[in-house]
C-alpha cells in the first residue's frame, strides 16, 4: 500500500467519532461543519458538494472522499443522496502540519474492494 508519509504511522493513533450510513437531505445544508475532525466519505449518487473559500468540490459518487480537519465549508444538496461516512480525530499530529498536506478534501485512488462498500 502506498505511504503519504514513510514512518508516520508507527506513531499515529485515530481516534473514532462517529461512522454510519444516511440519507443526506435539507437539514444537512444547515448544519456546523467547522469542525476539528477528519471525515470519510462516499456518496452514492451526484448530487452532494462542499464550497469553501473560492472552490467548490463535488462529492465523488462511488468513490470516498477525505475532507481534512479544520476546512470551513457549505453543503450544498442538489437531491437527497446517501453517504457511508466516518469522522474521526488523528492525535499527534500538529494542526499546521496537516493544514500544509491537506489544503482541500482529495478524492481517494480508485480501488475495487473499498470503491464497493455500501
Amino acid at each position: 500500500m502506498p505511504v503519504l508519509i514513510p514512518g508516520v504511522a508507527d506513531s499515529m493513533h485515530v481516534r473514532l467519532f462517529s461512522a454510519g450510513y444516511i440519507q443526506l437531505e435539507e437539514w444537512w445544508t444547515h448544519t456546523d461543519h467547522i469542525r476539528s475532525m477528519w471525515r470519510l466519505c462516499r456518496v452514492n449518487r451526484a448530487g452532494a458538494a462542499l464550497r469553501y473559500e473560492s472552490n467548490s468540490y463535488a462529492l465523488p459518487p462511488g468513490r470516498f472522499a477525505l475532507v481534512p480537519p479544520g476546512l470551513k465549508f457549505e453543503a450544498v444538496l442538489e437531491r437527497p443522496v446517501k453517504e457511508l461516512f466516518v469522522h474521526f480525530e488523528v492525535l499527534g499530529w500538529p494542526a499546521a502540519a496537516v493544514r500544509d498536506l491537506f489544503p482541500e478534501p482529495v478524492t481517494l485512488h480508485a480501488d475495487a474492494f473499498r470503491d464497493q462498500l455500501e
